[in-house]
C-alpha cells in the first residue's frame, strides 16, 4: 500500500497551471519538520478542484495537512537532461491556517528563515 500523511507549512505560494487537456493542477512547496531542527522539502501536486481551492485560500506560510500517494516522475528539462522527481499526489488536502489574508496587510508575520 502506497500511503502518506504530511503536515507542514507552505514555503511559497501555490503555482496553478492547466494541462494541456485543461485540467488545473498545482503544486506546492511543503516544509515538513524532522523533530530534529531540520527541514525537509517535500514536493506536492494537487488537481482538479483542490488544485483551484488551494491557489485560491492557500498563501506561503499557511499549515496544511496532506494524505495521498508518493510517486516518482521522469522527465526531460529544459537541456533535453533525463530527470527524475518524487512528490506527493495528493488525495486529501486539509488547511490547518485560517484563511489567508489577500493583502500584504493582512497578512501574519512568518520568516522567511524558519518555516515552523
Amino acid at each position: 500500500m502506497n500511503s502518506i500523511q504530511l503536515t507542514g507549512r507552505l514555503g511559497k505560494d501555490p503555482e496553478l497551471r492547466n494541462t494541456s487537456s485543461g485540467l488545473p493542477v498545482c503544486t506546492l512547496a511543503l516544509a515538513v519538520s524532522t523533530g530534529k531542527n531540520e527541514v525537509m522539502w517535500v514536493s506536492v501536486v494537487c488537481w482538479d478542484k483542490q488544485a483551484t481551492l488551494a491557489k485560491e485560500y492557500l498563501l506561503k506560510g499557511a499549515m496544511i495537512g496532506v494524505t495521498g500517494q508518493l510517486q516518482m516522475r521522469k522527465y526531460t528539462d529544459k537541456a533535453g537532461l533525463e530527470r527524475s522527481s518524487t512528490e506527493v499526489r495528493v488525495q486529501t488536502l486539509d488547511f490547518l491556517s485560517p484563511k489567508a489574508a489577500k493583502t500584504a496587510e493582512d497578512a501574519p508575520f512568518f520568516d522567511d528563515e524558519i518555516p515552523f
